[in-house]
Order: C-alpha cells, then sequence, then structure tokens
C-alpha cells in the first residue's frame, strides 16, 4: 500500500521518495477529500532521469474500472502542455495495481492556505479565473473534465496568485463526501462539487469544472464558501438546491457585471452556465478589457438579485399572500445505493403522486421530498413583518435561526389549517417505508427565495433534526416542536423521547387510535 512506502524506496524504478509531501501543499496538491480513489499519497522525489525534484502522487489500489479511465484520461493529461499545469513529469501503475503520477515540484502554498489568511483582490481574483480558463480550455477542447476543481489544487507559486498553476487534472475526480457514519451524520465543510456531482449523475462535463470554479471565484470576492454547512448532507444538498447570497450583497465593491457572472457560473442548470473554460475566460476577459460594443453580462439574474437569505422572502411574499407558499420538508438518508442516479429511486418516485409531492436525490440515494401547502389566504401581521424586516440585516447562521423561530411563531398565531401537516405526516411516513425504514426528518420551513427550490437555513434545520436523531437511535421520523404542534395526537402516534425529540411513529388507526 502508498501508507507502506517510506524514504528511500524507488518507485517505478525511476522516483526516489525524499520525504511525504502535506497533503494540501506543493506538487499535485492531491488529498483523499478529493479524490474518488480510497487513499492518495504525495511525496516530494528525485527523478533519477532528469536528476530534478519532482511531485509524485500513489494512488493506491485502482480498482479495473478506475485503472481505465486513469489510463484514458492521464494519457490525455501527458500530451497537454500548458503554463497554468504543473509540467507533466510521467505516469503509470505499479505491479502491485497502485497508480502514480509525476509532476514538477512547486514550491509555495495553495490557494486555501492563501484564503484563510488574506482575501484576494478583485483583479487578482478575476486574473487567476482567466488564466486557470485558458488552461481548461485547452482540456476542454481534448475532452478532459477535472471534475475536482478546489482551492486546493490551484497552487500560487511563491505566494503569487498572478503565477497560478492548475493541478491534478487527469488523475482526480470530486469524490462526494459520505453523508452518514456509524454515530452520526458525516461532517461537512465548503463544498465545490457541481450539483450534477452532487446527485450522483456520471455524466458530467466542462459545464461541472465552469460550476467548481464559480465556487472558488465567490470564495475569493465574498470571504467566504458558496456552499457550506455542518453536516456534509447539509453542504451537499445547498449545492443541489440553495442559491446563495449573492457577492454584491455581501461585498459592496464588487461591480454587478462581476456578481453576475458568478451567478451565473453557479446556475444549477448545466446550460446557463457558460459552456467551457474557453468562454469562461473570453467573458473575464470582456470584463477586464472592457469594449463598448460588448456587453457579455449586463445583470444579475433575478434568481440571485439581493434577495435577503430568508427573511425578505416572506416581507416579499406578504404583500402577495395569493402567492404565498410553505412547505414541508421531508430528508430520508440513502443506503449508498448509486443505482439510477442522478434520478429519484422508481421506489421512492412511486409514492409521491399521492401526496403531490416533488423529490430530488443526493448522490448516496438520500432523498429531499417538497410538499407545498398553500397558506388558506392568511397574512402576516404588520408587526410580524416589521419584526422580520428589523431581523434580516445580517446573513449568519445566528440571525437565520431566530428569523426561522419567528417564522414558525408566526404561522402558529396565524392558526395554519391542519391538512397541510397531514399530507407531509403521511407523506412522511410512505417515503421512509419506501426506503426500508432509513432515518428521517419531517419540517416545516419558511418559503424559498425566488427561484430556489429550498432555502439554505431550512437544508440546515433538517440536517441537525437528522443528526440528532441518528445519534439517539431514534425509530421513527424525527420532528422539530413547532412542527410537531401542527399534528394532531388524535391522528399520528407521536412520541417524545428522553433527549427531548418527538418521534413521529404513524397513523392510528380506527382501531388503534388512543380516543377508541
Amino acid at each position: 500500500m502508498p501508507d507502506a512506502m517510506k524514504p528511500g524506496d524507488v518507485l517505478a524504478d525511476r522516483f526516489e521518495l525524499e520525504r511525504p509531501g502535506p497533503p494540501m501543499h506543493g506538487g499535485s496538491g492531491a488529498s483523499t477529500a478529493s479524490s474518488s480513489v480510497a487513499s492518495v499519497t504525495l511525496w516530494r522525489a528525485r527523478d533519477r532521469v532528469s536528476g530534478e525534484p519532482c511531485a509524485v502522487k500513489v494512488i493506491a489500489a485502482l480498482t479495473p474500472e478506475a485503472r481505465e479511465r486513469f489510463e484514458r484520461e492521464m494519457s490525455l493529461r501527458a500530451a497537454l502542455e500548458h503554463p497554468v499545469l504543473a509540467r507533466y513529469v510521467a505516469h503509470g501503475v505499479t505491479d502491485e495495481g497502485h497508480g502514480y503520477v509525476a509532476t514538477e515540484w512547486l514550491d509555495g502554498v495553495d490557494l486555501r492556505t492563501w484564503l484563510a489568511r488574506s482575501a484576494l483582490k478583485i483583479a487578482d481574483a478575476l486574473a487567476l479565473v482567466t488564466r486557470v480558463g485558458d488552461a481548461l480550455a485547452e482540456a476542454h477542447a481534448r475532452g478532459l473534465v477535472h471534475g475536482a476543481l478546489t482551492p486546493t489544487n490551484l497552487f500560487l507559486p511563491g505566494g503569487n496568485a498572478s503565477d497560478v498553476k492548475l493541478l491534478d487534472l487527469g488523475s482526480a475526480r470530486g469524490a462526494a463526501r459520505p453523508l452518514v457514519t456509524t454515530s452520526g451524520l458525516a461532517p461537512g465543510g465548503p463544498l465545490y462539487l457541481s450539483p450534477e456531482q452532487a446527485q450522483g449523475d456520471p455524466s458530467i462535463d466542462a459545464r461541472s469544472d465552469v460550476f467548481s470554479l464559480g465556487c472558488v471565484l465567490y470564495e475569493c470576492l465574498a470571504g467566504r464558501p458558496a456552499f457550506d454547512g455542518a453536516y456534509a448532507l447539509a453542504a451537499t444538498a445547498k449545492v443541489v438546491f440553495a442559491i446563495p447570497p449573492s457577492v454584491r450583497r455581501l461585498v459592496a465593491e464588487v461591480p454587478a457585471p462581476v456578481d453576475a457572472l458568478v451567478a451565473r457560473m453557479l446556475s444549477k442548470a448545466r446550460d446557463a452556465r457558460p459552456a467551457d473554460g474557453a468562454a469562461l475566460r473570453d467573458l473575464v476577459d470582456d470584463l477586464l478589457n472592457p469594449r463598448d460594443s460588448i456587453s457579455p453580462v449586463s445583470s444579475v439574474p433575478p434568481s440571485v438579485e439581493s434577495w435577503g437569505y430568508l427573511g425578505d422572502a416572506l416581507t416579499a411574499a406578504a404583500t402577495h399572500p395569493g402567492q404565498q407558499k410553505l412547505i414541508w420538508l421531508v430528508v430520508a438518508l440513502g443506503d449508498g445505493d448509486t443505482t439510477g442516479a442522478p434520478n429519484v429511486p422508481e421506489r421512492v418516485a412511486s409514492v409521491l403522486g399521492a401526496f403531490n409531492a416533488h423529490a430530488q436525490r443526493l448522490h448516496d440515494g438520500s432523498v429531499v421530498v417538497r410538499i407545498e401547502h398553500e397558506r388558506g389566504g392568511t397574512t402576516p401581521s404588520p408587526q410580524d413583518v416589521g419584526a422580520l424586516a428589523a431581523a434580516t440585516s445580517e446573513d449568519d447562521p445566528a440571525h437565520e435561526q431566530r428569523r426561522h423561530g419567528m417564522i414558525l411563531g408566526m404561522l402558529r398565531r396565524a392558526r395554519m389549517q391542519a391538512h397541510g401537516g397531514e399530507r407531509a405526516a403521511r407523506c412522511g411516513l410512505a417515503v421512509r417505508t419506501a426506503l426500508q425504514g432509513r432515518p428521517a426528518a419531517l419540517t416545516l420551513v419558511p418559503p424559498s427565495r425566488p427561484g430556489e427550490w429550498l432555502s439554505g437555513p431550512a437544508i440546515d434545520l433538517a440536517a441537525r433534526l437528522l443528526d440528532r436523531g441518528v445519534r439517539a437511535g431514534v425509530q421513527g421520523i424525527i420532528l422539530d416542536e413547532e412542527s410537531a404542534e401542527l399534528l394532531s395526537v388524535d391522528r399520528f402516534s407521536l412520541l417524545k423521547s428522553p433527549g427531548g425529540l418527538i418521534e413521529l411513529r404513524g397513523e392510528w388507526t380506527p382501531q388503534s387510535s388512543p380516543s377508541s
């Protein structure tokens, strides 16, 4: 195994290993978090042919399918030369079945390390994207997709962003993180996969790289990731469903055309993004060198235009009560089965029609079900709307949780019709049964912003409920207290656990009803 290698070993009768390279520093910059294989190690080595130092990435025990793809894509990579790409040296597969890639050794820091201590200027961020886009243009023209573009594999030799190098082309594919562990939901963090990767779609193309680079550009400009979460499930679901606040809302100095470009790169629909690295490079070049006759990106799409993350949406909806809808959300964990991705598992899709519900899946088969419920014409009071408007000044999680609680309190005061909760509860029970009793959560969430399938706070709430339920070994569907208050105990079996969790165990039959 690569982990058993030690300094002084010689790989492929050519590369003398000198010392391990940090997984997020130098050379190919690979880490196990950004590779689709089980184990990746990085070494600084001496090339016995040239005598020069080089970075050698060793990939453990390639499966036959992974080996075929590795050899195909690395053959394309070997023929590709570009000043932004780390210079290729050699690649191969050892007798033990381990793949290896050797590139020039680079001294400096990766973009992740740089952003942790200092933001990039707007011009520097755009210049970086132009250079990377130009390198991707060459790769995309040859049918080569990076598939794992993150700040970790954008390397800054000498700490200079204008000399950025793109690493790992042809030797890494973004591996969607496991969403659950034996003790609870898997930890999260920033995510740079495209929506199609997050849903397990095997047919990614150049537009996936454009989305990932859009995530990087967003972080360079805003100083925070576009998609993040305490749990991997939350971060993954946000990539698929949520729209991050516009960069211009967070950093007023960002020009509107740049804001619009970022929004376009982060479009959920592939066709709405720049087609490939060449198209992206040209768009950024036009922004840096404007011509009077060309206006490549003129305005931010309405779906991301200066909306507050949660409260603004409801405040606006209050002025259009006929359009106002609340959402019941069911999230059920998958079992790792990727069959049929990115489509919703057939056994789940077959039960949704009866509840007028809509679902999407994540890469491991987890299912997110959205059940819209009309408010029956009730509208927030002027006092509620005023309080909400006063709470929309910031986008940090504490403010989001406060607004969420305010909205749910408003719903109780508005005496929301109960039948919407009953339909959602029955749908949740049916979905959980279709997934053979996998852990699930059910919660009522406020309206999303225009163009957004689900809001980030809604996703975070469901993830927290699921994590608490999995850790506590809950057998039924986990509910929060606000949502449970909207279900009748005469119709549904609700159990409060010692840890304060509320379980939806099932629906009473006439014979089993507590009132019978």
